[in-house]
């Protein structure tokens, strides 16, 4: 199965005002920010799109988010991701 490359920024907050944007449309990039409450569907979203799949988080509201990650994030075995 091919994929498309893709630009994906995760930052905390960036000014409206920054460069970052219109750097990251020329390339067909994408920012998000996590100041935003949905910025875990928007990511999911965009991930679905690349790599022509789906995921249930791309079909929840913001308000379903939190007992979406009471729920699966308890199952996540955070030690594989140390090295």
């Amino acid at each position: 199965m091919a994929h498309d490359m893709a630009t994906i920024i995760i930052v905390d907050t960036v000014s409206e005002n920054s460069d970052l944007f219109h750097k990251v449309r020329q390339v067909g990039g994408h920012v998000l920010q996590m100041k935003h409450r949905d910025w875990t569907i928007a990511f999911a979203k965009i991930l679905c799109e690349i790599m022509q799949i789906s995921h249930e988080l791309t079909e929840l509201e913001e308000n379903e988010l939190e007992a979406c990650f009471d729920r699966y994030l308890p199952q996540i075995d955070m030690q594989e991701f140390v090295v």
